[in-house]
């Protein structure tokens, strides 16, 4: 994956911006019933999830134009990030903040939350695009991830992409089982998993070069 310049777009004010945009071309009526859906579904997740989920789209969007990606390709990747856990609704309240190691079996009921988000998503037929993310995020390049086992390049890019994004902010972030880590750290983490085969090599050397542009940026 070559990194090239990123790309300007307009930065969309809110994800429902970015909805209405790409499908402006859709019947009034029925966008706004997706908006509406949409709005029910991560307003069903629980907090920390849902702020997950909007910084995700965010970063999406910033990764996405880093890696010069066709404006298309950057929105679905923005609505992958955004929708990418809406299966958790589903996911019981005491696995899902357990704040203590999941069993297996409770494992197993986790691992559930990328095909009840694919159920879901495949309601609302202009999603169709960001399913085989919503799916895919957790697989790994050498074939031990969730839920089909892919490996390498079967795994779909944008999926790829979504989930060193995901493992990264869920690094630098609190959750009910870790306090946050450094941007330092959680990167060192990362490195050590790659070095296991878990992520495409390409990508995680672009996404450190994201991140230290981003520091650059800042300073």
């Amino acid at each position: 994956m070559e990194v090239m310049s990123p790309m300007m777009i307009t930065r969309p004010q809110t994800i429902q911006t970015v909805i209405s945009q790409r499908f402006s071309t859709v019947d009034l009526d029925e966008t706004a019933n997706i908006l509406s859906t949409i709005g029910r579904l991560v307003g069903a997740l629980d907090r920390d999830t849902r702020e997950h989920c909007e910084r995700l789209a965010e970063e999406c969007r910033a990764f996405g134009e880093f890696l010069n990606l066709p404006t298309d390709e950057i929105y679905i990747l923005m609505w992958g990030g955004y929708l990418h856990d809406i299966g958790k609704m589903a996911i019981p309240t005491e696995v899902l903040q357990k704040p203590g190691t999941l069993t297996a079996a409770e494992w197993e009921v986790m691992k559930q939350h990328t095909l009840i988000g694919e159920s879901i998503c495949a309601a609302l037929q202009p999603l169709s695009h960001i399913l085989p993310v919503i799916r895919h995020h957790h697989e790994r390049w050498d074939g031990s991830g969730y839920p089909d086992g892919l490996a390498g390049n079967d795994i779909p890019d944008l999926a790829q992409i979504v989930q060193v994004l995901d493992v990264y902010d869920a690094l630098t972030h609190p959750r009910c089982y870790k306090p946050a880590f450094s941007a330092q750290h959680a990167l060192r983490i990362m490195l050590e998993d790659a070095a296991k085969g878990w992520y495409n090599p390409e990508l995680i050397q672009a996404f450190l070069q994201f991140k230290a542009q981003a520091v650059l940026v800042e300073g």
